[in-house]
């Protein structure tokens, strides 16, 4: 999904092992980046809301520092991995709130 400042990559992943919301939480946050900041869990709603940022580079943008937004949803029968790509603070701020908007309808 793409607009002008803000673009999202979403993959939704089922649970096919059977592990807690918890196990996948915390195998996710082992293989996170360590440089990751602003590190947020929620726990709401039978869901898990994982979110945190990372600066990254790419010479090939004309603005080539920028920070994305990595986010999971986890539920019981799976998980969505959200990664969210902003130029400006009112695309970050569009970011979360598109991935606080995500529900889990089992």
């Amino acid at each position: 999904m793409w607009r002008p400042a803000l673009t999202f990559w979403i993959i939704a992943w089922n649970n096919d092992h059977q592990s807690s919301e918890e196990a996948r939480l915390q195998s996710i946050l082992e293989t996170a980046s360590e440089l990751r900041g602003e590190e947020k869990i929620e726990r709401a709603a039978g869901l898990i809301r994982l979110t945190y940022e990372l600066s990254e580079q790419d010479g090939t943008r004309a603005k080539p520092a920028y920070t994305s937004i990595s986010g999971y949803v986890i539920a019981a029968t799976g998980h969505l991995q959200i990664s969210a790509y902003f130029d400006d603070p009112p695309s970050r701020a569009v970011a979360y709130r598109v991935m606080g908007s995500v529900r889990h309808t089992g």
